[in-house]
């Protein structure tokens, strides 16, 4: 993949990092949202619903990528009608795209996956599960930047990071008696 510049910007030159960037205010240590973890989840499912199947072709990594090439590229030892008589769940198992899916379309998969209403009590569990892990993932993100001087937001954090160094806050000068 070659970057190009913009038209009429031959100096442009492209931001190849994603996160954590020298100069930023937050660091972010969660990289995934709620559609995310229930791709997470449900491949992690398939792995256990699969019957009378290779262990090899049941780990999750097998599945993960498994859109984004060539039907001629896929590593699979069985067709798609034997995996679909396979699975015990047939949520978990989706039909794959007429064409190699990009970023973009799996990312529209994913959100498509997550924002459709399922009857199956189950699927909505999981569901539930994965919004769940994303609002504890995100306050736990927030509660590790709060380990730094130049990131901590709480008052409490930042007089136990200035302590661990000796530092005291002294008053302002308007605010002292003689």
């Amino acid at each position: 993949m070659t970057l190009k510049p913009p038209i009429g910007r031959p100096d442009y030159r492209p931001d190849l990092t994603r996160w954590n960037r020298a100069g930023l205010t937050r660091f972010k240590y969660v990289d995934g949202n709620a559609a995310v973890w229930l791709e997470e989840l449900r491949l992690g499912m398939l792995a256990q619903y699969l019957r009378e199947i290779d262990p090899e072709d049941r780990e999750p990594e097998k599945w993960r990528d498994l859109f984004l090439k060539a039907p001629s590229d896929w590593e699979l030892t069985k067709s798609q009608a034997e995996y679909d008589a396979a699975v015990a769940w047939s949520d978990i198992l989706p039909e794959p795209p007429a064409t190699v899916e990009t970023g973009g379309a799996r990312a529209r998969r994913l959100i498509e996956q997550y924002d459709r209403q399922s009857p199956d009590y189950a699927w909505e569990i999981t569901r539930a599960f994965a919004r769940a892990a994303h609002v504890l993932l995100g306050h736990l993100d927030a509660y590790a930047n709060e380990g730094y001087l130049r990131t901590a937001t709480q008052w409490d954090n930042l007089r136990r990071l200035a302590a661990m160094v000796n530092y005291q806050p002294t008053p302002p000068a308007s605010a002292t008696t003689t």
